[in-house]
C-alpha cells in the first residue's frame, strides 16, 4: 500500500491539486458558522474537485453537480444524494428558490455576462439561503481562459448586494507559493507542448501546503459567503 501511495505521488500533477489543499480549509472555516443544509447546487463543478468536500457535509440532502459537460460523479455515482446536470451559469435549468445552498468556485471570472450569472444564482437560491463563491482578485496571474482578471472584495460585495445577496463573511487565499507554482507549471507544460505535465503530484501539493502554511505576499483570490435576503 505504501509503494502504491508513493507511485501515486510521482504521477503528473495539476494545479487544481494545490488549489484543493489551499481552499478547502478556507471553505470549511467560512461555512462552519452556519453549516449549509438541504439542497445544494455545485455549479461549475468541472472534474469534481470538491465532490468529497460537499459530500462530507452531512446536512446536505441533495447535491446537484452541474457544468457545461456532464460531470463524472465517480465513487458517488450510486449515492442517491448526488445528481449530475448539464447547465450554464447564465441560464440555469432549475426552478426559482430550488436550492438552499449554491457553491460556485473559480467560475465567475470566465463569464462575460457576470451580472446575468449572479442573477441566476440569486434566482435559484431560496430566501435565507447561502452562497459560497470564490474568484481571483487583482493582481492575479494572467489566464487566457478568463474574460476578466477578477474582482476586488468591494466590487464583489456590491455585485452580490445588487442581486439581493448580503456578504456575511470572507477570506483571501493564494499567495506567493501558488503564484510560483502556476508560473513553473505553465513553463514545463509549454515545454511539453501542452501534451502532459512533468511536475509530480508531490511537488504540486508541496507548493499548495507552502501557500497554506506560509501565506506570504499579496493574496490573489477571494472567497465570500453570502445570504439571500428574505422576501419582504
Amino acid at each position: 500500500m505504501k509503494r502504491r501511495g508513493l507511485f501515486a505521488l510521482l504521477r503528473p500533477g495539476w494545479p487544481d491539486e494545490a488549489r484543493l489543499v489551499v481552499q478547502q480549509p478556507v471553505f470549511a472555516r467560512l461555512l462552519s458558522r452556519a453549516p449549509p443544509r438541504g439542497s445544494c447546487l455545485n455549479i461549475g463543478s468541472g472534474e469534481g474537485l470538491f465532490l468529497r468536500f460537499l459530500n462530507d457535509i452531512p446536512e446536505l440532502s441533495r447535491i446537484v453537480h452541474a457544468d457545461l459537460q456532464p460531470p463524472d460523479l465517480g465513487e458517488w455515482r450510486s449515492d442517491l444524494r448526488n445528481e449530475s446536470a448539464v447547465a450554464s451559469l447564465t441560464g440555469l435549468p432549475f426552478a426559482d428558490s430550488e436550492f438552499d445552498f449554491v457553491f460556485c468556485t473559480e467560475v465567475l471570472e470566465h463569464i462575460e455576462d457576470d451580472v446575468r450569472a449572479l442573477r441566476q444564482i440569486a434566482r435559484v437560491l431560496r430566501p435565507g439561503g447561502t452562497v459560497l463563491l470564490s474568484t481571483p482578485t487583482p493582481p492575479a496571474p494572467a489566464d487566457p481562459a478568463h474574460v476578466r482578471e477578477g474582482y476586488t472584495f468591494p466590487e464583489l460585495t456590491e455585485k452580490l448586494s445588487a442581486v439581493g445577496i448580503d456578504v456575511t463573511g470572507h477570506e483571501f487565499c493564494f499567495h506567493f507559493a501558488m503564484r510560483a507554482l502556476l508560473n513553473a507549471w505553465r513553463w514545463q507544460y509549454a515545454l511539453a507542448r501542452g501534451r502532459r505535465s512533468y511536475m509530480p503530484r508531490a511537488v504540486v501539493r508541496a507548493f499548495g501546503y507552502c501557500d497554506r502554511w506560509f501565506p506570504l505576499g499579496k493574496p490573489w483570490d477571494v472567497v465570500v459567503v453570502g445570504r439571500k435576503r428574505a422576501r419582504a
